[in-house]
């Protein structure tokens, strides 16, 4: 009986879950995962999915977050950066309407309203712009940004 008492002692955090650090009963609990990020640099406390375990902020949501927190002169200035680095001119899919228009950076701006309908070919994964920014869809110029296409999934 008390064997079993210290082993419970010893596997529970101060919140009496299993902390994954035998004999250090006033650990609070860890998930592995989040150790991981912990150890790691991570700074995402949300949830980025049911599972509860899984606490991750993803490059994109690194990105917007430090994009939010900017003046609005500095955003404009890191656009201007961004739409420096940007492919979309090159890409097969890109019209004459939208070059007149410039129109750029629709990864993460919105995608065109008037100028594109058809996905001839996609080159965004070829970006240093979607690297940059730690982006994973395709097409943004006709299916939105990433952020409208995040909605979707």
């Amino acid at each position: 009986m008390r064997r079993k008492a210290m082993e419970q002692a010893s596997n529970s955090g101060s919140n009496g879950q299993p902390c994954g650090f035998p004999g250090i009963p006033d650990r609070p609990a860890f998930s592995p995962i989040s150790s991981i990020h912990i150890l790691f640099g991570a700074t995402s406390i949300k949830p980025h999915s049911d599972s509860v375990t899984r606490w991750i902020m993803d490059k994109f949501e690194q990105s917007m977050t430090r994009l939010e927190n900017m003046s609005a002169k500095d955003k404009a200035a890191e656009i201007d950066n961004l739409k420096s680095d940007c492919i979309c001119g090159d890409c097969p899919s890109y019209t004459d309407c939208a070059r007149e228009k410039e129109e750029l950076l629709y990864c993460a701006l919105t995608r065109s309203e008037e100028c594109i309908s058809e996905e001839v070919d996609c080159i965004c994964p070829s970006c240093p712009v979607v690297n940059a920014l730690g982006l994973s869809s395709v097409y943004y110029c006709t299916r939105g940004n990433e952020v409208d296409q995040r909605k979707v999934r």
